[in-house]
């Protein structure tokens, strides 16, 4: 439950939002209750083990790359809509919901997936008891299933794919 409920809270708060649509209340909301739940059952996760090699950073850059940077450039399901707070919003509004909007996909979003996809699915493909299998093992059903999975729940499917096998 714990590695599901972030992953849970976050697609019921994506699902009422009309039309996938621009609404920068529910954006906002979404953030905060689902660093919540993170936070809530933080205390079920395994413990982190930082450890930084150039391998990550690498695989972050080339990521960052693909996604941000190549933005328009890559095949997508269906049509991804574009936000522009500023024809949106004024004032101090606009800056408010940009930091939501960062916080939500630099943090939230990035810990919830980890959570869910590595920590929980990745696992539990290997084995149904999923916190006998180590972090970081890796086998190729695991590998191809999760991230065929990861592809297809992102309208930007080919660079979602190519950020889970990074």
């Amino acid at each position: 439950m714990p590695y599901g409920a972030p992953f849970a809270a976050f697609a019921v708060f994506t699902l009422v939002t009309p039309g996938h649509g621009f609404v920068p209340w529910i954006y906002s909301l979404k953030t905060l209750v689902v660093g919540g739940v993170i936070l809530l059952c933080a205390r079920d996760f395994p413990p982190l083990q930082p450890r930084s090699t150039g391998l990550e950073v690498a695989a972050g850059l080339v990521v960052f790359v693909l996604w941000v940077l190549l933005e328009g450039s890559h095949p997508t399901l269906g049509t991804p809509r574009s936000v522009d707070p500023f024809a949106r919003l004024s004032g101090a509004t606009v800056w408010v919901w940009i930091a939501f909007r960062l916080l939500g996909t630099t943090v939230v979003v990035a810990v919830m997936e980890e959570i869910f996809w590595r920590g929980f699915l990745l696992r539990w493909i290997v084995h149904l008891d999923f916190r006998r299998v180590a972090i970081g093992t890796f086998t190729w059903p695991s590998f191809l299933a999760t991230s065929a999975l990861f592809a297809a729940e992102h309208d930007r499917w080919l660079v979602g794919m190519m950020a889970s096998v990074a």
